[in-house]
């Protein structure tokens, strides 16, 4: 198999591993439940111990991950961007609130996802996109649960 067989192979397994039950409920968790407005809320979570900090931390490990197979060339970040969008959403949700967490968590803290995100086209202009639709999402899921 060529380079570009192996990578393409590589994103449709990253891509079914991202079908998982549990990955499934963690992101949806993350697009409709998780609303950080403050670098203390994201601590609460990461402190509030195992069960409680699990879906937060299913997510972004599997987006570091990702993130550093891109850092180390077994997948190209342009393919990366050309079929995903996912890492830009959840990272919107964080960024915000990165230097604070980092002082806390450690400055190496999701450094390959961010590495990934500023690598993307025109990344500041769509992380702000994806800031205005992850917060329409929390508020619309919350208006349909009452």
């Amino acid at each position: 198999m060529s380079k570009k067989q192996d990578e393409g192979a590589l994103l449709l397994k990253l891509y079914e591993i991202r079908r998982d039950k549990e990955l499934r409920k963690a992101r949806q968790w993350f697009d409709t439940e998780f609303a950080p407005q403050s670098a203390k809320d994201i601590m609460d979570i990461l402190s509030g111990g195992f069960a409680q900090s699990a879906y937060f931390r299913m997510v972004l490990t599997y987006w570091e991950m990702v993130a550093a197979l891109v850092d180390y060339g077994s997948i190209n970040a342009d393919l990366l961007h050309a079929t995903n969008v996912e890492h830009l959403r959840y990272y919107a949700k964080i960024e915000p609130f990165m230097e604070e967490v980092r002082e806390v968590a450690g400055a190496d803290f999701l450094l390959q996802l961010e590495k990934l995100v500023k690598s993307a086209p025109k990344f500041e202009e769509r992380l702000a996109g994806w800031q205005t639709v992850n917060k329409n999402w929390v508020e619309k899921h919350k208006s349909n649960r009452k």
